[in-house]
């Protein structure tokens, strides 16, 4: 779990485009005569064009309040009808479509594009953080748009407040904190090697507020608790290959310690990945004792 970078888009500019490139009713504008106009207010591009100041006053507020994002309220600024030639809009101009992909491919860790709300599965959608229906005019607004998996879009669905607390992060805005608070503990229950997952922070305020509720809403712990087991297996077969293969247990040991830093440059220290590997590592003693009880491999000890 990352702190995202806001795309390098103008969504200004990106809003202009996309009214300016919206083609007239039977092909051309009834009064000057033109396919794409600058200035005009005919047909869906003029009502685009001519609300432009409004939406951009409410981009404004937007950033004006990154930091403090529950003061972003519902404002009820366009109509049904508008309100419908921005998600047509949305869904359908090929201007937008290019912004899309760069959203998209938005992530730290481009090899896999994970989404950036679990880090489980992979971002082939768009979340709006504020959503489209209520806030319709943050549509095409760049930092209101996350790339986000499916599910976590589903589950986020239409709401981002409850009794006035918002309920996900936003990974543009946020400050996600830098040290774990994803943690994970790995035991031997009996004799089933196994992985439980757990938030600890080091303060109570505002932002580990929207992490909870974040984990909370999505059901993350149980969702990791529900993704360990092959990569845990994958952990311990590398552990007996070590050992079968003549090396000692120390060897693999920093094996595995030179993959945890790699993950946590990779992919930060709350990913549940990450804290996979760093709960082993904090507990290696534990999984040497199992590998030698129930493997025939003679200790190295």
């Amino acid at each position: 779990m990352k702190q995202l970078s806001v795309p390098n888009i103008d969504s200004v500019a990106l809003y202009n485009d996309i009214a300016k490139n919206k083609i007239k009713r039977n092909h051309e504008c009834s009064k000057c005569n033109a396919d794409h106009c600058d200035s005009c207010v005919e047909g869906n591009s003029g009502l685009m064009l001519f609300m432009k100041n409004d939406i951009f006053e409410r981009y404004k507020f937007y950033e004006d309040h990154k930091h403090d994002l529950n003061k972003i309220k519902e404002v009820n600024l366009l109509s049904d009808n508008q309100s419908d030639v921005f998600r047509a809009s949305y869904k359908n101009s090929k201007v937008f479509q290019k912004s899309r992909q760069i959203i998209l491919h938005n992530l730290p860790d481009k090899s896999n594009i994970r989404c950036p709300y679990c880090g489980l599965s992979m971002s082939h959608t768009i979340d709006h953080y504020f959503p489209e229906s209520p806030y319709p005019e943050y549509i095409f607004y760049v930092p209101n748009l996350i790339p986000c998996c499916s599910r976590c879009n589903t589950v986020k669905n239409k709401y981002l407040f409850k009794n006035n607390e918002r309920m996900f992060l936003h990974f543009y805005y946020d400050p996600i904190p830098s040290y774990q608070f994803l943690k994970a503990k790995f035991r031997v229950d009996n004799n089933i090697p196994t992985i439980s997952f757990y938030l600890e922070f080091d303060e109570e305020n505002e932002v580990n507020n929207v992490i909870q509720h974040h984990f909370d809403e999505l059901s993350l712990i149980e969702q990791y608790g529900k993704s360990y087991n092959e990569l845990l297996t994958e952990i311990i077969n590398l552990a007996i290959e070590h050992l079968e293969n003549g090396q000692t247990f120390d060897e693999f040991k920093e094996t595995l310690e030179f993959n945890t830093n790699a993950k946590k440059k990779t992919y930060g220290v709350n990913f549940y990945i990450t804290a996979i590997y760093t709960a082993i590592c904090e507990n290696i003693d534990d999984l040497k004792k199992w590998i030698y009880q129930t493997k025939v491999i003679k200790s190295d000890v």
